[in-house]
């Protein structure tokens, strides 16, 4: 998709709610504040490449500095891309493997350096959501901006990097798709996405330490009946190794 000429604003900054569900900031390429984790331990994270047994400000800090220098996270220097699976149960391991199998037709999802975006491809997906933790607000970053265009994502707000998962869900629908999974963090946009699409696949990510009733969302009808997949309709995923 052609972006076209976008003023890009100065302030290059990243906050992200990584490991511990602590708030970092990331700004020009580097890890400038890391605050109190509120979780001392994960299993996931223990079967991580560089394994974090006990989650502490340092432990955090190179963890980032590490998805930093691996994968340029929150750079120009970001790779997007993906076919490796890093958890079995993950998002978007989740809804990667729907899209291959025609179950879905995209996901509205975040990217560091460009805010909400709608995929369609499996390799987008997961090179996007795969290794990141929850990102609160994001920078516009130009370079990274038109690979995403490059390869077939499209960009809610391109000028702001802004996150809206509630207008990403209507900007998908707006394109014509109409088998969609979207990425949320607040049970706010869960909420209003099911009234107002009920039939959409809504995942909810960086969930830790919600309370049990807010995770509770009904829906108007089963996804397999609304997309007319049946009742058997399931999705398998096969193993795979731990994440960064």
């Amino acid at each position: 998709m052609g972006i076209g000429v976008v003023a890009m604003p100065d302030r290059d900054e990243h906050i992200i709610e990584a490991l511990g569900k602590t708030r970092v900031v990331v700004r020009n390429g580097r890890v400038d504040e890391v605050g109190q984790p509120l979780i001392r331990e994960c299993p996931l994270a223990k079967r991580f490449d560089r394994p974090v047994v006990e989650i502490r400000p340092e432990t955090v800090k190179e963890n980032i500095e590490y998805r930093i220098s691996s994968f340029g996270m929150c750079t120009k220097d970001r790779i997007l891309t993906s076919e490796e699976d890093f958890v079995t149960f993950g998002a978007s391991e989740m809804i990667s493997a729907a899209i291959k199998r025609g179950m879905l037709d995209c996901a509205v999802v975040v990217c560091d350096g460009v805010g909400t975006i709608v995929v369609t491809t499996p390799k987008l997906v997961q090179g996007t959501g795969g290794r990141i933790s929850g990102i609160v607000k994001t920078s516009p970053i130009r370079e990274v901006i038109e690979r995403i265009g490059a390869n077939g994502g499209r960009v809610l707000d391109p000028a702001k990097a802004t996150i809206d998962q509630v207008k990403g869900v209507e900007m998908a629908y707006g394109l014509g798709f109409k088998k969609i999974a979207v990425t949320v963090t607040k049970q706010k946009d869960a909420e209003t996405i099911r009234r107002r699409r009920p039939e959409v696949l809504v995942f909810g990510v960086h969930v830790s330490g919600s309370v049990t009733q807010h995770l509770k969302l009904a829906t108007t009808k089963k996804i397999s009946e609304s997309w007319g997949l049946g009742k058997s309709s399931h999705l398998s995923l096969r193993p795979s190794r731990s994440p960064d």
